[in-house]
């Protein structure tokens, strides 16, 4: 299956996107079949890296294999049937088919970190377009995207503001060039597509140039061209403000919900997340009645449908139920109707889980850590647990994190440390302020890390001024040298089931001639191990399904 697609992509020039190679109905149809047939093959292909002779003096890795056949079949999937704002449901609604392999590849709607890895490797392979290890945490998300440009579901609701400049999703500002830090990934064809349509809306070029413009990229589907015709000459849904032009621009993708924090000290913060479209929720929750909103398994609201239209129901949903102890570290929200889940948003991937938060107290938003801070306003840090404040007197210790209450005006020195070394100052003035690297732990080529047992870890990503002379994981440190031309940890590192769920803090000392930090490491382990089952009650469970 994979060598029938890999000559298609062997002649496109790069970089290079799924839907330059024009798969067609025939061959989705049959990829689709071939995927609903493995029977639990694919959890054994996303960790195999040994490279195989196929035919031709080619050869590959079974991940690589799998996970382009996978990215092919998902952009496929996704530029049909998903909106801007959601891939993977469409995705996993057709990978279901396959019951044995599906738990291996997703978990709460979301890639697990084996699939991950064969969506990295199989990127790599075709040689596509990708923001692996370049754009955080949306870096599979938007990588998916940018195979296929834009949806059609988006197209129709949106596509007058993105002519317009406005809320364009990061895939498109990639592909048409307008976003220098990606310019290796341009696309010509693209951009001769993107002006086309701008031209039209203003009435430069005629309908019949721009149909057959439609009709000729292969970006776009050739039945979709009414419907982009009509879209690209209607009025933007509303007008906006320039403030809001700049921010609708700066965020094309308004996430479904973001986080507040309400504290009115001295009683305990309280966490609750704001629903900012409830257009899209009525549409995932289609003719049902009523939708149960919970949180980490525990139901926190209910909704209601009105005779006259819309909904009766919380639109600021609490982390926890009403009396339980404070949720600061939120991980899933899930929405269910009739007792069948409709929709899974991981608020681990919308920055929860990040081991340093920061909320503006007057207003309860979140706040990026490199953002400039008033020092005679108040703020709350939510901090991992390994991470402090000196001298901090508003502390409130929770059992999977630490809330500090910062009361301006604060002190001038202010600094977040981990083991006693800095790992955030506030920005004040107009000095820069350390960056931190993005650094990600690997594994070396070809090995697979055993959960369970010792394994060597590489440290990528350190300056090439700066040393990263200790990795540290839960209670134990390990001396990082420099050898062979990257930096590794001296001795096997003990890969337990804490590192692998990302359940055990681990931070790598970076150090340099004027400054030393500890920093936040990406994992892209290449692991196996136990499959791990979570209840939604306190039962305890023995795990099953080991591998």
């Amino acid at each position: 299956m994979f060598l029938c697609f890999l000559e298609r992509f062997a002649v496109l020039p790069r970089p290079k996107s799924v839907a330059e190679a024009r798969i067609t109905a025939n061959e989705f149809q049959a990829l689709t079949l071939w995927f609903s047939e493995r029977r639990g093959f694919p959890r054994i292909w996303c960790e195999s890296t040994w490279q195989a002779d196929l035919a031709n003096g080619v050869s590959a890795s079974q991940q690589e294999m799998f996970g382009a056949l996978l990215l092919i079949l998902a952009s496929e999937i996704c530029r049909d049937k998903s909106n801007e704002d959601a891939v993977w449901p469409e995705v996993t609604a057709v990978l279901k088919a396959d019951k044995v392999s599906f738990p291996a590849l997703f978990v709460g709607g979301q890639p697990t970190t084996a699939c991950k890895s064969a969506v990295a490797a199989g990127a790599r392979r075709l040689n596509l377009r990708n923001l692996i290890d370049r754009y955080g945490t949306q870096e599979y998300f938007d990588t998916l995207k940018l195979q296929f440009g834009f949806t059609l579901r988006g197209a129709v609701r949106r596509l007058p503001e993105w002519l317009d400049g406005l809320g364009l999703p990061i895939a498109v500002k990639i592909l048409v060039g307008v976003e220098p830090e990606y310019g290796d990934l341009k696309s010509s064809s693209f951009t001769e597509l993107w002006k086309t349509l701008q031209d039209f809306r203003r009435s430069r070029v005629s309908e019949e140039h721009t149909s057959a413009m439609l009709q000729a990229s292969p970006w776009i589907r050739p039945q979709w061209t009414p419907e982009l015709l009509r879209a690209a000459k209607l009025r933007p849904n509303r007008t906006l403000s320039a403030s809001t032009i700049t921010e609708t621009f700066d965020h094309p993708s308004e996430p479904m919900c973001e986080s507040i924090l309400e504290w009115e000290y001295p009683s305990k913060p309280r966490l609750v997340l704001r629903l900012n479209d409830e257009e899209k929720i009525s549409q995932i929750l289609g003719e049902s009645d009523s939708a149960t909103f919970a949180i980490d398994g525990r139901i926190v609201d209910r909704w209601v449908a009105q005779e006259e239209g819309g909904w009766r129901g919380k639109r600021e949903l609490p982390c926890q139920p009403e009396g339980a102890k404070p949720n600061l570290r939120p991980k899933l929200l899930s929405i269910s109707s009739a007792g069948n889940p409709v929709e899974e948003i991981d608020l681990v991937e919308m920055g929860m889980g990040d081991p340093l938060l920061i909320f503006d107290l007057k207003s309860g938003t979140s706040l990026d850590p490199a953002s400039r801070l008033d020092q005679n306003r108040d703020y709350a840090l939510i901090c991992d647990t390994d991470l402090s404040i000196p001298d901090a007197t508003q502390t409130l210790k929770l059992k999977d994190c630490s809330v500090y209450r910062l009361v301006g005006p604060w002190r001038l020195d202010l600094r977040v440390v981990c083991a006693g070394i800095p790992y955030w100052q506030p920005k004040i003035d107009e000095r820069e302020q350390f960056q931190p690297p993005r650094l990600t732990l690997e594994s070396p080529p070809g090995e697979v890390a055993e959960i369970g047992l010792t394994s060597p870890v590489h440290v990528m990503g350190v300056p090439g001024e700066a040393t990263a002379d200790l990795l540290i994981a839960g209670n134990s440190s390990h001396p990082v040298i420099y050898r062979g031309g990257v930096w590794q940890t001296e001795q096997p590192v003990q890969i337990t089931l804490g590192i692998a769920l990302g359940e055990e803090r681990v931070r790598v000392r970076v150090t340099s001639r004027n400054y030393s930090r500890m920093v936040v490491p990406k994992l892209s382990l290449n692991l196996r191990g136990i499959a791990c089952v979570e209840a939604d009650s306190k039962i305890d469970l023995d795990p099953s399904g080991s591998y």
